[in-house]
């Protein structure tokens, strides 16, 4: 039986988190939203025995939860932990809490949850809207406060990734308001922001595909390209659109390849492993380069595939003088000892760059949009280990092609 307790709240969260978010930073963002000086976004164990149930809250946040005041903790939610949660899948979170709630045979039905706006356990089940960073904030407080999360594995092992991906075909059931309050013309143009516009504002982005302008709440249009194929654009592009089949068909490519890179992007998050990146990163952080390099007296293939000079100079500063030899043996005694697959470790990197290639129209972007990916990977840490890291594959080839005349 499911049981609602700061563990499967944020375990539902975690198994819905943005591809480079962890565990621990997000079980620890959540808490600093009561208090701030209260910070374990690097203790691994700590967040992850709140995160399996196995332990209570420390009174460093109970207490000062129910000293909180609500709305500041749902606007510290809206800030700081929407951005580290996958928002194309909002209805998923909500429909899985709310059946998790639903479960719940200890909680009464006029029980109040969702402490923000005293929204009861039957008034939950029922509702088909919400504000959703205020009811994530409202269970939170209400999980910190009332339950217990000592020896609640059972009920933390019963949030698979099976279960809540088994709501993703029914989150459009879920719609989104700015308030649940809604009294005039202003805010009734923001209740229109069900989860399907939410998955295409972050689909495509959050601008225009026509024009690159910000997607604005009440100054878009949903275009119907093909059946099931839909795309918002802004106001000023909408007529433009509707006339001509023309544009109608470019945009239905563009959405096409929208479609793949996210896709490609959640293959990715699943292809590269959180320890297996850190892992890398802090070998390379700590180690030293080879003294006899072969690559100070080989030809370079960085070469033929760079033409930006500024980003030329960059990757042979991090390839040569050693680097590469380092890398290489730090790759060959991971998968020696079975902690790396090799081979789909390579075919994810290429899949990231095939992917920033679509997106990006120069080389500098796609090399920094590929470290920062590894930099969230590995915990924010070692940034230029990172960058030494993409330029190690710059030179395998797994990253750039060669440039052709």
């Amino acid at each position: 039986m499911k049981k609602l307790c700061f563990g499967t709240l944020a375990t539902v969260l975690v198994r819905c988190s943005a591809p480079t978010t962890t565990q621990k930073q997000l079980v620890g963002t959540m808490l600093l939203s009561v208090n701030k000086i209260y910070d374990i976004r690097t203790d691994d164990g700590t967040t992850s025995a709140l995160a399996l149930g196995r332990v209570n809250l420390s009174d460093e946040v109970t207490v000062y939860a129910r000293a909180a005041e609500p709305t500041a903790v749902a606007a510290y939610f809206k800030s700081n932990v929407l951005p580290l949660l996958n928002l194309n899948r909002c209805g998923t979170m909500i429909l899985a809490l709310k059946d998790i709630i639903a479960s719940d045979t200890d909680i009464s039905d006029d029980c109040e949850l969702e402490l923000i706006n005293k929204k009861t356990k039957a008034e939950i089940i029922t509702r088909d809207t919400f504000v959703f960073e205020e009811f994530l904030a409202g269970l939170f407080l209400y999980t910190a406060i009332y339950t217990s999360n000592n020896r609640r594995e059972k009920a933390v092992r019963e949030i698979t990734d099976t279960y809540v991906k088994s709501f993703d075909s029914r989150r459009n059931e879920i719609s989104f308001v700015s308030s649940y309050g809604i009294g005039n013309m202003e805010l009734l143009t923001e209740a229109v922001l069900d989860s399907g516009t939410i998955n295409l504002i972050a689909e495509e982005n959050g601008l225009c595909p026509c024009c690159a302008k910000p997607l604005q709440s009440g100054h878009t249009i949903l275009i119907e390209l093909s059946r099931g194929m839909d795309m918002l654009v802004c106001v000023g592009c909408a007529a433009g659109i509707q006339s001509s089949a023309e544009k109608k068909a470019e945009l239905l490519e563009t959405k096409k390849q929208m479609q793949l890179r996210t896709e490609a992007m959640e293959a990715i998050s699943s292809n590269i492993t959180v320890d297996a990146v850190r892992e890398i990163i802090e070998m390379i952080g700590s180690g030293e380069p080879v003294t006899e390099s072969d690559l100070r007296m080989l030809p370079l293939k960085i070469d033929e595939k760079i033409s930006d000079r500024m980003l030329l100079r960059k990757v042979k500063a991090l390839v040569v003088d050693g680097m590469y030899e380092m890398v290489n043996d730090i790759i060959s005694q991971l998968a020696a000892a079975n902690r790396l697959n090799v081979r789909q470790f390579e075919r994810s990197i290429k899949r990231m760059y095939e992917d920033a290639d679509d997106r990006l129209d120069f080389q500098s972007e796609i090399f920094n949009s590929l470290v920062r990916y590894l930099f969230a990977k590995a915990g924010q840490k070692n940034y230029e280990a990172c960058e030494v890291l993409i330029s190690y594959f710059v030179q395998r080839c797994e990253v750039f092609h060669e440039i052709t005349e």
